[in-house]
């Protein structure tokens, strides 16, 4: 079973490096007579130089240098490190000092595993990938010592939790292939850290000699660049937005071909669609039906969330015992706001065996079934995976985001998204969001190739090996390739000012 639970068992890793068996050990603590001083740059002191340098560094990152802790150390033969490293009182805990803090060092100080417990983990905020991206960025550089760089392709667990992939730099140069992972709350708190079991075959990586000029790769970016105008109906401002983007061959100048295919089609209401309000009975037809939770033992609980500000919720939790999923109803419209798996069963099924057409067909049901719409115009955006060309560490296998059209011109954001699991067409998550029309006058904006060009000059590209094929025979074959600093989708420019703008969700 895969736990998606944003649930955090504080005191597990340590319990489970206590219990270990240790052929020779030695155990340090701030109130021994061994360790009487009180900070943890005075208690690391007995740690090999490599070992004591990095666990400074993850120090320093987590402000916890000049606070009173506990420290507890345990070695193995003097090979393997493991520290404890917990607050001594609520008092000094802060948005960025975590409680705890559990590290696995390995022979010759490296970190092997990291793991933090958190006062306040950030259970009600959104979820933020710019965000979550610089946290995991700042951390490979300050404590990693700059040897991986933060990968943009996230994957969210849960609704609250991102994986950020870790890519190791290889002389200078970026390499596409994951090799660790961070985990962050949707605070922007790092939860864990792990390596992957995963070597690179850096003698198979081409060589950097005979690549085209930066202008040059730069240019050919033009030819993918397609801008769109839309309207950030939140704050009443029209803006340009990209469509997605990968990069270009840095040997030949030529595109590379995205992982994801994307299509548009319109959809026409003329009247508004509001399906019966949800029963027990509905949620179990829901869940068995879409969530992929099995009818035979299908419990359902309910319960209701009121805030000062905010419409009361109803919340539906359905569970079979293995998987479990969360359903939020706005109380007085009865409308179904969004689904949150919080524990999901591993599914049997062979992989890759969600397509497009059925992946399509289950989601429009679902609308049809499930889901409130005001009539009018909206934009249908489907997301699914390039069959010959399937990442291996990627879970989502077709989404499909619904965004309102006015006037010709779409919402920037959809007020509406959805995704299945692609081994299994399982509904993983389901997210709404209000909209209302809001554009105080009709702006004048720039001309779209006046802002294509604002757009490739204020764009930095960066030099990566990439794995374009990564489940296919020629795995190994990596490309030199020139690659944007940044998602096509967490940018944004204001069409009216040709400012540089950053959506926050993404």
């Amino acid at each position: 079973m895969r736990s998606f639970s944003t649930s955090w068992v504080k005191w597990v890793c340590a319990g489970m490096l206590l219990a270990a068996p240790f052929t020779t050990f030695s155990v340090v603590q701030a109130e021994s007579p061994l360790a009487p001083k009180q900070t943890v740059m005075e208690q690391i002191s007995q740690l090999p130089p490599k070992a004591k340098q990095l666990v400074e560094d993850a120090v320093e990152f987590f402000s916890m240098e000049d606070i009173p802790v506990n420290v507890q150390i345990t070695s193995e033969g003097g090979d393997t490190w493991q520290i404890h490293i917990d607050l001594k009182s609520d008092e000094y805990s802060r948005k960025t000092t975590p409680q705890a803090v559990y590290m696995n060092l390995s022979k010759g100080g490296k970190l092997e595993q990291l793991d933090l417990a958190w006062k306040d983990e950030g259970k009600d905020s959104t979820l933020d990938k710019n965000q979550a991206l610089r946290a995991a960025a700042d951390f490979a550089e300050e404590v990693l010592g700059g040897t991986m760089a933060a990968g943009k392709d996230t994957n969210s667990h849960a609704s609250r939790v991102v994986k950020v992939p870790l890519y190791p730099i290889v002389n200078g140069i970026t390499v596409e292939d994951e090799v660790a992972y961070v985990m962050i709350e949707s605070s922007g708190q790092i939860r864990s850290f792990r390596w992957v079991d995963h070597a690179i075959n850096i003698d198979r990586l081409p060589s950097a000699s005979g690549i085209i000029a930066l202008e040059q790769a730069k240019r050919a970016f033009a030819d993918q660049l397609a801008l769109e105008l839309v309207l950030d109906d939140e704050n009443g401002v029209l803006q340009y937005a990209a469509s997605p983007y990968r990069g270009i061959d840095a040997k030949t100048g030529e595109a590379i071909a995205l992982t994801y295919h994307y299509s548009d089609e319109l959809l026409t209401l003329k009247e508004d669609k509001e399906p019966s309000s949800l029963t027990v009975e509905k949620v179990k037809k829901l869940s068995s039906t879409y969530a992929g939770l099995q009818e035979a033992g299908l419990k359902v609980s309910t319960s209701r969330t009121v805030h000062p500000d905010e419409a009361a919720t109803t919340s539906y939790t359905a569970t079979d015992g293995a998987s479990t999923i969360t359903l939020f109803l706005d109380e007085k419209t009865g409308e179904l706001l969004s689904i949150q798996t919080d524990e999901r069963e591993e599914p049997t099924l062979p992989r890759f065996t969600t397509t497009r057409t059925e992946a399509k067909k289950r989601a429009l049901q679902f609308l049809e079934d499930f889901v409130h719409m005001k009539k009018g115009e909206y934009l249908l955006r489907e997301r699914y995976l390039n069959e010959d060309n399937r990442r291996s560490d990627d879970t989502v296998g077709y989404q499909l985001d619904v965004f309102p059209i006015h006037n010709g011109v779409r919402a920037a954001k959809p007020i509406l998204s959805m995704e299945f699991e692609r081994e299994d067409n399982v509904l993983s998550k389901f997210t709404t969001r209000s909209f209302e029309w809001h554009l105080a006058a009709t702006a004048a904006v720039v001309a779209k190739e006046a802002a294509k060009e604002k757009w490739l000059e204020a764009m930095p590209i960066e030099l990566h090996y990439i794995f374009p094929e990564v489940d296919s025979p020629k795995a190994e074959q990596a490309k030199l390739v020139f690659v944007p600093a940044f998602h096509a989708e967490s940018r944004s420019m204001n069409a009216a000012s040709g400012e540089w703008l950053e959506t926050s969700d993404w």
